[in-house]
């Protein structure tokens, strides 16, 4: 997969430090974007590579404003622990996609699943923390991109 872009985000994100964990881990792992959906977008403490001069974050107020501005033939996948949820170890990336994570301490709405063309989880014990999550999907696609 060496054409395409991919972006990752947040639904409603609760805190500061996992919003700036995830955009650094996403300019580590060449996202071409980051996004919010519902919340403003502010400087992050944790973002020590100040990833946002380099990449883009955009601020959507809310899903149908998000859903509006989506690029045209990108797959949106949902990364939530559902009845519906396939696992992440057995998906392969397409060419366009974007990830969405939930909230820190909240699941994905069933407006947001809507959307989604995929839901994908990773299997744990417990639920992990949504940017240790975020790293882990970018991880996969980065390892998957070069087969």
């Amino acid at each position: 997969m060496k054409r395409g872009y991919y972006g990752i985000g947040m639904f409603e994100p609760k805190t500061i430090d996992n919003l700036g964990g995830l955009i650094r881990s996403a300019f580590c792992f060449k996202a071409n974007f980051v996004f919010t959906i519902g919340n403003r977008y502010h400087k992050e403490p944790t973002d020590t590579a100040d990833a946002t001069r380099h990449m883009p974050c955009f601020h959507y107020k809310d899903i149908q404003d998000f859903v509006e501005h989506l690029p045209k033939g990108v797959e949106v996948v949902g990364i939530e622990i559902t009845e519906k949820s396939k696992p992440l170890e057995k998906y392969t990336h397409t060419e366009k996609a974007v990830y969405i994570l939930g909230g820190e301490d909240r699941t994905l709405p069933a407006e947001v699943l809507d959307i989604c063309t995929t839901i994908r989880s990773i299997d744990t014990r417990f639920c992990l923390n949504v940017a240790s999550c975020g790293t882990l999907v970018l991880y996969d696609r980065h390892l998957k991109s070069f087969k």
